[in-house]
C-alpha cells in the first residue's frame, strides 16, 4: 500500500532524524521527442488560430530526469521514487547537495560499522531495511520495529552508545548496572528451582 510524503512525514512527526533521502538520475521516456505532439499558435496576419502538429522520432527517446526515493527508517514497504520538486532540494540539503558533486548520499550520523556489539549479518540486515546509521535504527517507529527481531534490546543499547558518545555516560552505566541486576536474580531464581528439586528428591 502506497501513502504519499505527507503521510510520510505524519508517520514520522516524532522522530528527530527523520525521513532517509537520495537523489539520482532516472532515464525517463520523452512522450513529447517519442510521439510528437500537438501545438496551437495564432496568426496575427490572418487572425486565424492554426494547429501545427510535430512529428516525434517514431522510436523511444528517454532523456535523464533527476528522481529522489524517500524511505521511512527500518520501513522496508514504504519507499516513496518520484520525480524531484523544488521543495525536496531545500527539505533535503545536504543530501542534494552530495547529489550535485556526483558523490552518493552522505552519511548522516553514527556508521552501523562503528557499533561494538553489532554483527555483520546484523549491519547487513539494516542496510538491507534503508538503515546505514546508528541513528536510523534508534528512530524506526514502534511498529516498524516489530518487524526486526530482538530489536527492543538493541535499540536500547544504540541509545545508550549514542548517549553515552554525547556525554550521557551515567544512563548506559544505570542500564547495564540494571541488566547485571536482573541476570543476578534471574541466576538466584534458578539455584533456588535446583535446590527445590534436590530437597523434593531427598523427600521421597
Amino acid at each position: 500500500m502506497q501513502f504519499p510524503d505527507t503521510d510520510m512525514n505524519a508517520q514520522n512527526a516524532n522522530q528527530s532524524n527523520g525521513l532517509i533521502a537520495q537523489f539520482y538520475t532516472e532515464a525517463v521516456l520523452d512522450e513529447r521527442a517519442t510521439k510528437g505532439w500537438t501545438e496551437e499558435t495564432f496568426d496575427i496576419g490572418t487572425g486565424q488560430h492554426k494547429t501545427v502538429r510535430h512529428p516525434g522520432a517514431g522510436r523511444p527517446i528517454y532523456k535523464d530526469q533527476v528522481w529522489i526515493e524517500i524511505r521511512i527508517p527500518g520501513n522496508v514497504s514504504e519507499v516513496r521514487c518520484r520525480e524531484v520538486r523544488p521543495s525536496d532540494k531545500l527539505r533535503f540539503p545536504r543530501e542534494y547537495e552530495a547529489f550535485l558533486k556526483g558523490q552518493s548520499e552522505p552519511m548522516i550520523g553514527t556508521p552501523l560499522e562503528k557499533l561494538p556489539f553489532l554483527g555483520k549479518s546484523q549491519v547487513a540486515e539494516f542496510k538491507a531495511a534503508g538503515l546505514r546509521t546508528a541513528e536510523n535504527v534508534r528512530d524506526i517507529s514502534d511498529g516498524d520495529s516489530q518487524k526486526f527481531m530482538g530489536l527492543g534490546t538493541m535499540r536500547k543499547r544504540i541509545i545508550d552508545f549514542l548517549e553515552a558518545a554525547e556525554g550521557h555516560a551515567p544512563m548506559a552505566t544505570m542500564r547495564t548496572e540494571l541488566e547485571t541486576r536482573d541476570s543476578e536474580i534471574a541466576a538466584l531464581k534458578d539455584q533456588v528451582a535446583q535446590l527445590a528439586r534436590l530437597v523434593n528428591e531427598k523427600s521421597k
